[in-house]
């Protein structure tokens, strides 16, 4: 072939396949799912039974279990003298308005915390929108100059922190998370003369600006006095700023857009000071760096440890102000992914170092968080092989106290199952020391709610019967942290790249380039990060080969899916080709033949014994959930569909990170606008995951009950799909006559 020729035929080709692209986007998927589905409802304030975790509460919470930090995990401080014994956080975050319960929602709440399990609750957006009404508990602040606390707000959130306490439930408590200070009101300067204009919830002027400084520290000085009595033991964790600092905003290329006028110049003001400090007296710049700008990197460097040193400041000055009022709180800086591996400097004095980790976030066309532009990507978290769990783990300071305290993937996402038996499993073998679901409610409207709605645990049947087996593995370190360890020490000349590079959320990609084709730091070695004095990159590891014989957990087909293996709990996460049965261990699973393909299935001997010795086992076998589709009667289920958008964006979803297509979305409008707008309308339907279990078992006779939404039991499985024949039990579930629920209770004899 000719140069020419083949020229002329690569060309066609390329032709050829970019109008097969087209003619494929334009078709796109047409959004109907093929799945069986059951009409589902758990009834939180009725749990009973075997589904009821209360055996795991403790009594009021006493000086002997306040938290301290013990290494690099969480210890009751225990009796003087004694031991302090680790202590793992298994939680739920109640923001806005829910933070301020009534009495009686408050009693409900921590009776249905007891029944999951639940032993952590976040306090958290309770600053956002200032309210006129001083009897209705909106926010924590009235709407006169900052800070104005609501004495409605107040009383409520005392009493509810003094129930948390008798019913032994530890509160983590946060400061600035969404308010937005006001000029006019608060006296704080204007960006310029006569004008409002402020960054969204302040950030991140709030960092830096003295004035906004001081009123924090008045602000929390003031809330933790009001709380005193009833925060002694009780409120555990207090963290300073959600998701920000001056790094960040610059190494996403934001702090230009958002530091204007007054606040520039003050910001030019520090920085000018900062180089006389260093000796640059003689040639200073008021020049601010831009991350992509021309400048270089010895400039970039300079400006990004002169932002550290600021963040550093006003992270270390709160501490001091909390410090000084609740003197054995432990204290959170802000969240590694926002200000990335500077944070081990900034935060460096914090007690605790915290993360954040979703999988498929909503997006939105729109404005964020119009809920009338929504979508989903519709991805599991093995999708880029538990990518975003690596992110987290390699964003832990080696020997200092970790916890994740938001996490999601939110409804309707149809893998969601996954998500706590990933999180409480993972943060096991890792050795984190609490994980906090974000979030249990966003408004006190969603305790009585019925259906689905956005981040809302509370209502999410896919993933409540998880909970509580979850909340029992982790809490009761049921899964041995892994053994090996790999400690990455990271110089300052890596951690600027690091800041330069702009790495938030890809922490894992980073490291592995700077390791240079080193072994990949994989979760089944505990991984951390720390300080190197050395500028050459060093790794230090005590072992760097992942447990294989006889794990409690592993990660297979390619980190397609997670397998759990241990004395007293046993289960597979992920995707599972349908219609063949496959080894897991001490067990088998086949799914059936019309089956999607993936499955989150967990068996837990509620005895504590071996699961081949249990004489009584919690199994669940949840699949995803979806509201009914508005006006047809009879109801039926609501699919997702596809976001209806141009060629070229759907060309340009093709090579997204996550690697996926395709926009989802429900058709049905958003109900309201504000919290709730994704609600589903019931009644609330579930996937059918039929499969059948086999595994040995020591007993000779089986009785296998569906549990109904209180975790009462149904008519026992007949004994086709549920026996037990020389040893061998074989339970097949979901099956075409049967009770569909997606919990079980087993009982033998």
């Amino acid at each position: 072939m000719t140069r020419k020729a083949f020229i002329r035929g690569t060309a066609h080709a390329l032709r050829l396949c970019w109008f097969a692209l087209v003619c494929c986007l334009a078709c796109g998927p047409r959004g109907v799912f093929s799945a069986d589905f059951y009409k589902i409802s758990i009834d939180q304030d009725h749990l009973a039974g075997i589904v009821d975790f209360s055996d795991l509460a403790r009594g009021p919470l006493r000086d002997s279990d306040r938290l301290i930090a013990c290494g690099a995990r969480l210890c009751r401080a225990g009796e003087r003298g004694a031991e302090p014994k680790p202590v793992r956080l298994f939680g739920v975050t109640l923001a806005f308005d829910s933070v301020f319960p009534s009495d009686d929602q408050a009693d409900r709440l921590i009776a249905r915390f007891h029944r999951l399990g639940i032993n952590l609750v976040r306090l958290h957006s309770f600053d956002t929108v200032p309210s006129s009404r001083l009897t209705t508990a909106e926010s924590i602040l009235l709407d006169g100059p900052f800070p104005s606390f609501n004495p409605e707000s107040l009383r409520r959130l005392r009493r509810f922190i003094a129930k948390l306490a008798q019913g032994g439930i530890y509160v983590d408590l946060n400061l600035h998370v969404a308010y937005t200070f006001r000029p006019a009101i608060d006296k704080v300067p204007f960006a310029f003369p006569g004008d409002d204009f402020m960054p969204e919830d302040s950030k991140p002027v709030h960092l830096f600006d003295e004035r906004m400084i001081g009123l924090q520290k008045e602000y929390a000085r003031r809330l933790l006095r009001a709380l005193a009595p009833v925060s002694r033991n009780a409120v555990a964790i207090v963290e300073i700023s959600n998701e920000s600092s001056l790094v960040y905003e610059w190494s996403i290329g934001r702090l230009g857009d958002d530091v204007k006028g007054y606040y520039r110049d003050e910001l030019v003001g520090k920085w000018l000071a900062f180089q006389s400090r260093a000796g640059e007296a003689a040639n200073p710049t008021r020049h601010l760096p831009e991350r992509d700008g021309p400048e270089p990197s010895a400039l970039k460097n300079r400006f990004v440890a002169f932002l550290t040193e600021l963040d550093q400041s006003y992270l270390d000055g709160m501490r001091e102000t909390i410090k000084s009022e609740l003197p054995g709180v432990l204290v959170v800086g802000t969240q590694m992914a926002y200000g990335g591996y500077q944070n081990l400097i900034s935060n460096g004095n914090m007690d605790l170092m915290d993360s954040h980790v979703y999988v498929d976030h909503y997006g939105f066309t729109g404005k964020f968080f119009d809920w009338g532009t929504w979508y989903i990507h519709d991805v599991s978290a093995f999708d880029d092989g538990l990518e975003s769990f690596r992110n987290v783990a390699l964003y832990r300071e080696s020997g200092k106290p970790y916890i994740v305290s938001e996490y999601n993937q939110p409804w309707p996402n149809r893998q969601a199952a996954e998500i706590i038996p990933l999180m409480a499993t993972i943060a096991s073998l890792q050795d984190w020391s609490a994980i906090v679901f974000y979030d249990y409610s966003s408004t006190r409207a969603d305790f009585d709610a019925t259906t689905p709605r956005e981040f809302v645990l509370d209502t999410d049947f896919t993933k409540l019967p998880t909970v509580g087996p979850m909340a029992w593995l982790y809490r009761t370190f049921q899964i041995a942290p892994a053994a090996a360890a790999v400690d990455v020490a990271l110089s300052s000349g890596a951690r600027l790249t690091a800041s330069r590079d702009g790495v938030t959320d890809d922490s894992a990609r980073f490291i592995d380039a700077l390791r240079q084709g080193a072994t990949r730091t994989g979760l089944s070695l505990r991984l951390g990060v720390s300080l190197s004095t050395d500028e050459s990159y060093s790794v230090r590891a005590n072992d760097e080969r992942p447990q294989t014989v006889g794990a409690q957990v592993s990660f297979g087909d390619g980190r397609q899916r997670m397998v759990l293996d241990a004395r007293s709990a046993i289960g597979v996460v992920g995707r599972v080709a349908p219609g063949v049965e496959h080894a897991f261990g001490s067990f088998q699973l086949k799914l059936s033949d019309r089956a999607r393909g993936v499955v989150t299935f967990i068996a837990m001997a509620r005895d504590g014994e071996p699961i081949e010795r249990s004489r009584r086992m919690l199994w669940v076998l949840p699949g995803y959930t979806l509201g009914s589709k508005p006006g047809t009667s009879p109801p039926e289920p609501e699919r997702l569909a596809a976001v209806s958008q141009g060629i070229v964006q759907r060309a340009k979803d093709l090579v997204k990170s996550d690697g996926s297509p395709r926009r989802l979305r429900l058709p049905s409008t958003p109900r309201t606008a504000g919290f709730g707008a994704l609600a589903a309308y019931a009644p609330v339907w579930m996937e059918r995951v039929e499969c059948t279990i086999t595994l040995r078992h020591a007993f000779s006779h089986v009785t296998a009950y569906p549990l109904d939404g209180r975790g009462r039991r149904l008519a026992a499985l007949p004994l086709r799909d549920a026996q037990l024949r020389d040893g061998v039990l074989t339970v097949h579930l979901q099956a075409d006559g049967q009770e569909l629920t997606p919990w079980y209770e087993l009982v033998f004899d």
